[in-house]
């Protein structure tokens, strides 16, 4: 069924010329295209830079990081987030850091009974 629907829109597609390259002479193609990877770059880089800065702000305000899975709903959701941003910081949210006891053995290690090397 889907290799049908498939070869009907590839067809039609073809039919009206979408898929043709686009007419532009050589250069400004190649330049065209390193502009759209450049842009894909950035986008991706800056959409990971955005997700790690919410959920460390999350965290300041002693809420989990899961909480930044609100960005799934439409509108209301970015809303949420917007609210939960301007939330003041709570001294609870150290809870998330990586604490280090005196000695510099991680907390996490000493907790479990292992050696810090």
């Amino acid at each position: 069924m889907y290799s049908f629907l498939f070869s009907v829109a590839y067809n039609f597609a073809q039919d009206r010329g979408y898929l043709d390259w686009p007419d532009v002479d050589g250069g400004a193609s190649v330049a065209l295209m390193l502009l759209a990877l450049v842009t894909l770059l950035v986008s991706v880089l800056l959409f990971i830079f955005a997700i790690a800065l919410s959920v460390r702000r999350l965290h300041d305000i002693n809420a989990s990081g899961l909480w930044f899975l609100l960005f799934l709903i439409p509108g209301l959701g970015t809303l949420a987030l917007l609210i939960l941003a301007a939330l003041p910081p709570n001294p609870r949210g150290v809870r998330f850091d990586n604490q280090t006891i005196p000695n510099g053995t991680p907390a996490a290690a000493h907790d479990r009974g292992q050696r810090h090397v």
